[in-house]
């Protein structure tokens, strides 16, 4: 048993009994845990933001190598996001990667590269107008965070390049031309136009502030983020509870 200090951000939490709170949370120094707020619902000096997915916050705790749950000594909320709070759709996207967050990675195995993703990630969906284009290049990062590089410069199958028209294959996210998919969309995926190719391959190279993000906007990000969306779930063997709300209006790849 030691004393730790730990920085994290909520990924998901639950009641516990009458009083507590059960939060899994991804830690900068070690990765994935699972931490219980005692007595924190009816504590009247201590609030439950602690616990609020999205949240960031520093913990001190004694850590038990043999139990699941690591009890939370003391705490304090370190950021906690009001303005993606306000904005319901920036709700929906913030539970879309806190929950990819959380179940593609694995409990108590550090990665730093990934909580700043996360950290950095958050900060921009707080305050960027294009919240869409944020998760996509979140998704585009932690791709590569995995090892994961699609190469979204070529067709695939005949590897032309600068497509006019493509689609992306849900099992490995990486573009089939309209000529190679015979004119019609693979899985019912979307067709999409140079400009989604260019911002996918700017994405991956770029900061997210150096991108023109006005030129990449409408109904098109939306329907690339679901592409993304079904190749997690394919490549990760998962289901994203939280795809079905940010796309409520959408089965497919269409608008409904």
């Amino acid at each position: 048993m030691e004393i730790q200090k730990s920085t994290g951000v909520v990924l998901s939490s639950f009641p516990g009994g009458e009083a507590d709170w059960i939060a899994r949370i991804f830690t900068r120094e070690y990765g994935k845990r699972t931490f219980v707020f005692k007595g924190i619902r009816k504590s009247r000096k201590r609030s439950t933001l602690v616990a609020e997915p999205g949240t960031v916050v520093d913990l001190m705790y004694y850590y038990h190598d043999n139990r699941e749950y690591q009890v939370a000594g003391e705490f304090q909320v370190r950021d906690h996001f009001y303005s993606i709070r306000e904005d319901l759709e920036r709700i929906f996207h913030l539970y879309l990667i806190l929950e990819t967050v959380e179940k593609i990675t694995g409990f108590n195995d550090p990665n730093r590269q990934i909580f700043d993703l996360l950290a950095r990630g958050l900060e921009t969906l707080s305050s960027s107008h294009y919240p869409v284009n944020v998760t996509l290049f979140f998704l585009i990062h932690l791709f590569r965070l995995n090892g994961i590089l699609p190469d979204f410069s070529s067709c695939k199958i005949c590897g032309k390049q600068n497509l006019a028209g493509f689609t992306l294959d849900y099992h490995d996210c990486t573009p089939v031309c309209v000529n190679c998919s015979g004119g019609s969309r693979m899985q019912g995926s979307s067709l999409f136009s140079s400009g989604t190719g260019e911002f996918l391959r700017l994405a991956g190279m770029r900061k997210f502030k150096d991108i023109d993000h006005r030129v990449f906007s409408g109904d098109e990000p939306h329907h690339v983020l679901f592409s993304l969306c079904m190749f997690v779930e394919y490549y990760f063997q998962i289901m994203l509870k939280s795809k079905a709300s940010l796309f409520s209006d959408q089965r497919d790849g269409h608008h409904v």
